[in-house]
């Protein structure tokens, strides 16, 4: 068991299913969600040629990070040099926080390749490029607008700070086109957005951040998620990394990139403390290459490299240990039970504890419609775009017997006029099998 072949989660069985449409269904099923549409649409293709397997969908992310891998190399060696590209390639490679989503078969390996795309592109001033790889980044992701600002951003200061003699407006037009065009390709999406951000605003699940969330992923988005002792140690080699960086004579190119791993985040921090919380880990991934970019930069001889090798190794070793220990709740070997023990007759129930499993059991093959006894309508961000009729139940079926499926506090399962048969478990998964 690996990271490719754990069984699927809610998220990523959600997106597999919806792949599984045809391309039109695809994008009017999005459009009632909250993200654009190019990965299911890409996914959609894919699983036609490769199938539906875990590997197969997992894959698709990969390559995504695998593109990412080598674009970091290409912007590292644009600015300084083909060692800074090999290095921050593999701070990439071993980046606990990229890693995992490289496994992972959703659209953010798809937004951290765009979004890191457009930004080399920009780099380079290749604006036909750039046109096309930011609207990529806008149809993967909302938050790809994070980064795609900071280069609008500091197009502007550059074009302030042109010689007297130049043409200011002729100058922004000329760094500029490129943005339009990219707000042109994008701009039938635009209504959707609007839409979208208002579903979003009326009401989400996440929580306002504190100012530790804040410099707690900062930290995650270089070392992971460490505690204790070993996150005083990697610390102590990004600081000391710092530390013999050379700090003066830099080009414009290296605060860039530190403002592009430093603004992102802090303003979705800031914008979360007065209005509808949008902090979230994931959803700010892509201004992770330009932190690294930054670290591993400028050094000063072998007593800057050693540090940064250390701390390369040991994130290795890490994300070794990650990739051969998956801790995704096991439901594949849960569905390969009931589809054993299944009985003519039998009805199959997914009690809606702290969360709901419809859509991991619908890409195993035992559909089972969640019981939300009271409960007319769900929150959309449970996936409600995609579900049909027959999805949700009020009243448990009359069945001789009933397979209920949850995660969650097992004393909160009543059935009247049943007795349980059986019980089962599957990591923190119960399936039990009650009689009439």
């Amino acid at each position: 068991m690996n990271q490719f072949t754990a069984s699927l989660w809610g998220d990523e069985a959600f997106s597999t299913i919806l792949a599984m449409r045809d391309p039109v269904e695809i994008i009017k099923t999005v459009a009632k969600d909250t993200s654009p549409f190019l990965h299911p649409l890409i996914l959609h293709y894919w699983m036609n040629i490769f199938g539906t397997s875990e590997v197969a969908i997992r894959s698709l992310s990969f390559i995504f990070y695998f593109l990412t891998v080598v674009t970091a190399y290409f912007i590292g060696k644009t600015i300084e040099n083909k060692k800074t590209g090999l290095l921050v390639a593999l701070m990439v490679v071993v980046n606990p926080f990229l890693f995992a989503y490289a496994f992972e078969g959703r659209m953010y390996s798809l937004l951290l390749f765009t979004s890191t795309l457009s930004t080399y592109f920009f780099l380079t001033r290749k604006p036909w490029l750039h046109a096309l790889a930011t609207a990529a980044a806008l149809y993967t992701h909302h938050f790809s607008l994070t980064v795609i600002g900071i280069q609008g951003i500091w197009t502007f200061f550059q074009a302030l700070t042109l010689p007297k003699k130049s043409n200011f407006v002729k100058s922004i037009f000329s760094r500029y086109w490129s943005f339009g065009l990219a707000l042109l390709i994008y701009s039938p999406w635009l209504p959707t957005l609007y839409q979208q951000t208002q579903m979003v605003i009326s009401g989400f699940w996440l929580p306002k951040p504190s100012f530790s969330d804040l410099t707690g992923l900062y930290s995650s988005f270089v070392i992971g998620s460490h505690e204790g002792i070993v996150r005083l140690i990697l610390l102590g080699l990004v600081g000391t990394i710092l530390i013999f960086r050379k700090w003066r004579q830099n080009k414009w190119q290296y605060w860039f990139c530190l403002s592009w791993f430093l603004i992102p985040t802090f303003l979705v921090w800031l914008f979360s403390q007065f209005k509808q919380s949008i902090f979230f880990d994931r959803y700010l991934l892509a201004s992770i290459p330009g932190g690294l970019f930054f670290l591993v930069s400028r050094r000063r001889g072998w007593y800057s490299l050693a540090p940064i090798i250390l701390l390369m190794v040991f994130l290795f070793w890490y994300d070794w240990q990650y990739f051969g220990n998956p801790t995704r709740r096991p439901f594949r070997e849960l569905a390969d039970y009931v589809k054993q023990t299944r009985q003519p007759g039998d009805e199959l129930v997914n009690w809606n504890t702290t969360a709901h499993h419809l859509w991991e059991l619908k890409y195993y093959q035992i559909p089972a419609p969640i019981y939300a006894d009271g409960v007319t309508e769900l929150p959309f961000f449970v996936g409600t775009a995609l579900m049909q009729t027959g999805d949700i139940i009020q009243k448990l079926p009359n069945a001789p017997r009933l397979g209920i499926i949850y995660s969650g506090d097992p004393g909160m399962i009543e059935v009247d006029n049943y007795e349980i048969m059986e019980e089962k478990k599957f990591g923190d998964l119960t399936f039990q099998w009650w009689r009439f």
